[in-house]
């Protein structure tokens, strides 16, 4: 979810800022930031989740519980934004004030996002992953080798042994150590 709604300072410097969400309150924090004027961005991905006895899409956030916010950090506009419903509070920096994001990483994760990329393309034998689509949705395993087609052959461990399957690249994402 984003917006490109007009700012609420033309003229002033304006930053990106995270604020964090109120449970649940994602789409009511939107509209409550749109009544404001105030640019924000959501970043979200498709993913399948099992439901009952089979599988759906739903989109989730890419950050749980936070939104960022474009704002003039110098004006009343942090005010604004801890008073409106559906935000807990804004992250604040290493100093006072509330932690200012660089343009640069929120152009980047909306490139990324729109040319569908957020899985690692350098993606290499014995990474350890996590399937983020598919009927084995949630199941983490070792990448054991790649095609050029995209295609991964990743090993799973499951009750009765090992097992190999081979998925598409955009199904997985890097899983931390």
């Amino acid at each position: 979810m984003e917006t490109l709604s007009p700012f609420k300072t033309p003229n002033a410097k304006l930053s990106w800022v995270a604020a964090q969400l109120r449970p649940n309150m994602l789409a009511k924090a939107c509209s409550h930031l749109e009544n404001q004027s105030f640019e924000y961005f959501a970043p979200s991905r498709q993913e399948t989740v099992k439901s009952g006895s089979g599988f759906r899409r739903v989109e989730r956030l890419l950050f749980p519980g936070y939104i960022f916010v474009r704002c003039d950090v110098g004006s009343s506009d942090i005010t604004a934004l801890k008073a409106t419903i559906g935000l807990s509070r804004v992250v604040r920096g290493i100093s006072d004030g509330p932690g200012i994001i660089p343009d640069g990483f929120i152009e980047e994760l909306r490139r990324t996002i729109h040319t569908d990329r957020l899985t690692d393309p350098s993606l290499r034998e014995g990474d350890r992953i996590r399937l983020i689509s598919g009927p084995f949705v949630g199941m983490v395993g070792e990448i054991m080798s790649a095609d050029s087609n995209g295609r991964l052959r990743i090993l799973f461990e499951m009750m009765a042994g090992t097992r190999l399957l081979s998925v598409n690249r955009n199904s997985v994402e890097v899983q931390s150590p």
